[in-house]
């Protein structure tokens, strides 16, 4: 299974079976500031971190391409 989010939002868009298969992926596409219970090779995200995803356009993008993509699948 892919474990990154570039990963993920190039080969899952459209194939729903991985998503409805596998629930450890929302960790990645969405970090939280807790650990996971569900995707133990997550990494709680930092405060640092959060503030580098909302300053960087790429990872702000990336972010929306997320969404998207749940809300697609749900």
């Amino acid at each position: 299974m892919a474990r990154s989010s570039r990963t993920m939002l190039a080969h899952w868009k459209g194939n729903y079976r991985i998503l409805e298969a596998h629930h450890g992926y929302i960790q990645w596409l969405f970090p939280v500031f807790e650990s996971s219970g569900m995707n133990f090779h997550s990494e709680s995200l930092t405060k640092d971190e959060a503030r580098q995803i909302r300053r960087d356009l790429v990872r702000s993008k990336r972010v929306v391409q997320s969404y998207r993509l749940m809300l697609d699948f749900y």
